[in-house]
């Protein structure tokens, strides 16, 4: 009766190091926000931003600042970026070496 109780005992340990084992997630993406603004500092509402990958030199699907003047692409994969900004009257603005 011991026997068959350690055997069985042994069996669940044995059993239990072979089941995988859960990691825990991890992000692999980032996020991207901003503030787009003139040159006195008032905000700029319905610009157009985009991000654009310098390795593979794709862009991204515009978004429009809203009323504040703020921006956000979400889930961006990790990469450095150019965004570039235009807006009806103003010269296109663009920032490079944006790191995500």
């Amino acid at each position: 009766m011991i026997r068959n109780t350690c055997s069985i005992f042994a069996g669940l340990v044995v059993a239990l190091f072979l089941l995988p084992s859960s990691a825990p997630a991890q992000i692999t993406t980032g996020m991207v926000t901003g503030l787009v603004v003139d040159s006195t500092g008032g905000v700029v509402p319905r610009a157009r931003v985009i991000l654009i990958s310098e390795s593979r030199g794709t862009n991204s699907a515009a978004v429009v600042t809203n009323d504040s003047g703020d921006y956000v692409f979400a889930n961006i994969a990790p990469d450095t970026y150019t965004v570039e900004v235009t807006a009806p009257s103003f010269k296109t603005l663009r920032r490079t070496g944006i790191v995500v």
